[in-house]
This record gives C-alpha cells, sequence and structure tokens, in this order.
C-alpha cells in the first residue's frame, strides 16, 4: 500500500479543479489502479472524483482496464480517459527530436495527402460494429428561494448501444439505412461522421487555405509520429457541427447543423503518410453572423463540440487496414429550466451539461455478395 500512500500525497499537493476533483497524471493514476484493494464499487467511487493533467491514450487505457475487477470501475475509468483526450500529452511522449527542415515537412504532408486521396480506393467494402457508450454529468442547479443549490455528480453512463455499419462504395451506411455522411443520429451529444475517410480529406483540404504547421515529434507505441497542428478560419470551413439536442431560449429542444472555424492536430507515420491519430475542436463563436446573433440571443447554449478519431491496424478480408478503432466525442450544452406559469409552460437555460459519447469499432469483415444459377434439367 506505499504506492497509494504516494499517490494520496501527490494529490495532496496539487490544486483541487473545479467541482473538487483531485488532479493526477497518467502515471499517478495507473499506480494507484495497480496497487489498489478496493472493491469495484469503492474504486469506481474514487476514479469519479479523479481529473488527469495528461491525455491517457487507447494503449493506456487498455493497459490500466487489466487492473480493474468490475464492470463500473472499467466505464468510470473510461470517462476518465475520454475527457482527457484533448490535453496535452505525457513529457516522456514527446520526443527531443529538432522539427525537420521545410523539404522534410512537405514531403510528409505530400505522404499524409496522397494516403487521404487513396483512403477510399485501397478500403474494401465492409461490415463493422460500432459500440457507443454516452455519459453525462449532473451539473450544479440554481437554489430555489432559500433552498440550497444541487451538488454537481461527474459524468456517469447513461446509455449503451451497439449499431452495425456498412462501408460501400466510400460511404458509411448504419443498420437502419441512414448515410452517417449526410443525417444527423437523433442521439444526445456530438455526432461524429465521415470517420472512414471523407473528415480526413476535408480537413487536409481546408487546412491547406488555413494553417498548417509541424507542432512536434510523439512516440506511440515505439513509433515515431509527426504531429501537425492546424486551424480554419470560417470562409475556409465547411465543417458542420451536429449536435442533439440544443436549448432554446423558449424551452424546446432542436437539433444543431451549422458551420464553424475550427483547429486541431493530426498525427501521422512520416514514412506512410498514414493516419493514426485526429483531433478536432470547433471554433463555436465563430460562424455567419445570423447564427450567431441568434446563438447570442439564445446565451450561447453550446459552447463546446470536440471531435477525437484513433486508426489502428485491423484486418478486413487477410488484408491489414488502418481504420478507425476509437472515437470520443466531447460537449457542452446548456440545460433547460421548465416552470409552469399558469396554464403557460415556459423554459428558460439553465446550467451548462456535459455530454461524452466514446465510441468502438471493432469485428471488421470484408462485404461481399454472392450468387447461383440454378438450372431447370426438368423431370
Amino acid at each position: 500500500m506505499r504506492g497509494f500512500a504516494l499517490f494520496v500525497v501527490l494529490l495532496a499537493e496539487t490544486a483541487q479543479s473545479a467541482h473538487g476533483f483531485e488532479q493526477a497524471t497518467v502515471a499517478q493514476l495507473e499506480q494507484m489502479l495497480t496497487d489498489s484493494r478496493e472493491g469495484d464499487s469503492a474504486l469506481t467511487a474514487r476514479l469519479l472524483q479523479v481529473q488527469l493533467t495528461q491525455r491517457l491514450l487507447g494503449t493506456g487505457l487498455l493497459r490500466m482496464e487489466q487492473n480493474l475487477r468490475g464492470e463500473k470501475s472499467r466505464e468510470a475509468l473510461i470517462s476518465i480517459a475520454d475527457l482527457s483526450s484533448f490535453l496535452d500529452p505525457a513529457a516522456d511522449e514527446i520526443s527531443a527530436l529538432p522539427a525537420p527542415d521545410v523539404d522534410e515537412q512537405r514531403r510528409i504532408v505530400a505522404k499524409v495527402v496522397d494516403y487521404v486521396i487513396g483512403m477510399s480506393h485501397r478500403l474494401p467494402n465492409f461490415f463493422a460494429t460500432r459500440s457507443r457508450l454516452r455519459f453525462e454529468d449532473r451539473p450544479m442547479g440554481p437554489a430555489v428561494g432559500d433552498a440550497v443549490a444541487g451538488v454537481h455528480s461527474p459524468s456517469r453512463l447513461v446509455g449503451k448501444s451497439s449499431t452495425g455499419i456498412t462501408y460501400r462504395e466510400g460511404q458509411e451506411i448504419l443498420d437502419n439505412g441512414s448515410s452517417k455522411t449526410r443525417k444527423t443520429e437523433m442521439e444526445p451529444g456530438l455526432n461524429a461522421w465521415g470517420l472512414f475517410g471523407p473528415v480526413l480529406s476535408r480537413v487536409l483540404i481546408e487546412a491547406s487555405h488555413g494553417k498548417l504547421e509541424f507542432g512536434h515529434w510523439q512516440r506511440i507505441d515505439g513509433k515515431q509520429l509527426a504531429v501537425f497542428r492546424f486551424t480554419v478560419p470560417m470562409e475556409k470551413s465547411s465543417y458542420a457541427v451536429k449536435f442533439c439536442c440544443m436549448p432554446s431560449a423558449v424551452g424546446f429542444l432542436a437539433p444543431l447543423d451549422r458551420i464553424t472555424a475550427y483547429h486541431g492536430e493530426i498525427a501521422v507515420d512520416p514514412d506512410e503518410g498514414t493516419v493514426v491519430r485526429l483531433a478536432l475542436l470547433a471554433d463555436l463563436d465563430h460562424g455567419d453572423l445570423p447564427t450567431l446573433l441568434e446563438e447570442y440571443s439564445q446565451g450561447m447554449p453550446l459552447s463546446r463540440a470536440d471531435i477525437l478519431v484513433e486508426y489502428s491496424p485491423v484486418e478486413i478480408g487477410g488484408k491489414s487496414y488502418y481504420c478507425p478503432t476509437r472515437s470520443v466525442t466531447i460537449s457542452r450544452a446548456r440545460t433547460v429550466l421548465r416552470q409552469n406559469t399558469g396554464r403557460q409552460r415556459k423554459g428558460t437555460l439553465g446550467p451548462e451539461k456535459l455530454f461524452i459519447n466514446d465510441e468502438t469499432f471493432s469485428d471488421y469483415h470484408v462485404f461481399r455478395s454472392e450468387s447461383r444459377i440454378l438450372i431447370d434439367s426438368g423431370p
């Protein structure tokens, strides 16, 4: 238990974040899980009070899950990892190698462009399974009269779903027949779409008209990756934020689908041009003037809309392809407080609520159609 005692001391030395969360590094969290002898419920309660100060990558998450004893603590750990997705990585993951010169940067970017352009031609038609976990927090409510305001509750699992996806001729089609590239799913939170290629090609095209620059070298799973940062202004953007559902000042909920500026980073293999990680953060304070005026009049009901996609090698039809294996979307939206005043039901905007969608993609299988010709040979 010496390691756990060290963990407690280190946490005590760090400042507590908003809502009383205790901040920890990835190494401290892993040490805590390694040394813990608690049952699933007790460990879950402790995990819900931890907030990471560094990014926890998918491989690290899988390693930590091996030290857990139950499903509840696993769900809490996934929520912690998701919330860290857009933080800086640990210092030991960033290489001290000097930045490549301009010619080498251009060579790497050209490799990435060739890879993304050819992605739709390389990928076969296939089936896959998308498993989604939905997390939401419970925001602190306003005081009513002399009553004490409610206490903030950390993000907890509120829903699970599993959906089949068919990739055919460059289109992603859900089991219900809707195209993810054209139709917003009516599930709470921010929806990621076009993960099998369209979102990558759009980012590269628009970043070439905005700002694309080398960030740093990063070592992930023993591989040296080049991380580029990009910024796309509103006038060059065609990125649509699809969120369900945005509260209005009159108390109704409606889906949001609007264009916004954005920024982020993309981690790539410098030799092959393979995309390993994409982080895309919407700049919601940029948009067309009518949209901004309408949202301002409604109290800016959506304040965050970020998407992360991790790509890994998967086997389809006996061949290896880089495909999405995990995605995380994080959004914050104002809640609606409904009040009955006589015969009318009024709604006002309440505190912000956190929405997290954690998606994993698995069970990749090549899509084939078979037919047989039956000849009637007579009696």
